[in-house]
């Protein structure tokens, strides 16, 4: 399985067009499946940074002060969240949200480069798959930097500047684009679909923080009343 995936890593930043072909057109493909080549490489990242980084964020510095104690405690659990899933378990919103929002952008500029919504939601898989290597590389600064991570800059810049690099990469050498307009669309369906990420990961975050608090608050009261 490690050879497996090693082998499909270094090819999807190589010749990524072999990798995605052979499984959208044959049923046996030499390289391993895009669901188990992302989760493979998720695990790796989130077992290393949660054992190398310490994830206690205080974020009452970073959230406004409001008078009412309830509407205070929700906007520091959700600002706490939205670290979190923005470091901590970035690889896991990748899967869930960055695969589907590349290939919907993909359809939007790219669809005259590619064979339609499946291909590139098997390009994006991958693609995905390819970028969770990389943020290891976040490690150490989110470790020695001496900055928070509730810090724009570590929790959101850097990693998106790390995403953005690997996954251009791989769509470069996917696509092959010679004239400057395959350029422009491109970079415009990235672009496009790394927006719509970054909307859709702070949505998630909202509902997850207040669904948090929610809960935490039932079982205070539940506490008690017992």
């Amino acid at each position: 399985m490690i050879a497996s995936y090693i082998n499909t890593l270094k090819e999807i930043y190589a010749r990524p067009r072999n990798v995605v072909d052979s499984y959208v057109h044959t049923d046996h493909s030499d390289y391993q499946s895009p669901l188990f080549f992302m989760l493979i490489g998720a695990v790796i990242v989130v077992l290393l940074t949660s054992i190398l980084v310490n994830f206690d964020v205080d974020v009452t510095s970073a959230v406004p002060e409001v008078e009412n104690e309830q509407l205070q405690e929700l906007s520091e659990q959700m600002f706490l969240t939205d670290v979190l899933i923005s470091t901590q378990f970035l690889p896991l919103i990748l899967i869930l949200f960055l695969v589907p929002m590349l290939s919907v952008a993909g359809m939007l500029f790219l669809r005259s480069y590619t064979e339609g919504f499946f291909s590139l939601l098997i390009l994006n898989s991958y693609l995905v798959g390819a970028v969770m290597i990389p943020l290891l590389l976040l490690i150490p600064l989110w470790s020695f930097s001496g900055m928070s991570l509730a810090d724009p800059a570590l929790n959101t810049n850097i990693p998106g500047v790390i995403v953005a690099a690997a996954g251009l990469w791989v769509y470069k050498n996917y696509f092959h684009l010679s004239d400057f307009m395959g350029w422009i669309r491109m970079l415009s369906a990235f672009i496009t679909g790394y927006i719509m990420f970054i909307l859709m990961k702070g949505l998630a975050s909202s509902i997850l923080g207040y669904i948090i608090f929610a809960l935490r608050r039932i079982a205070e009261m539940s506490g008690n009343g017992g």
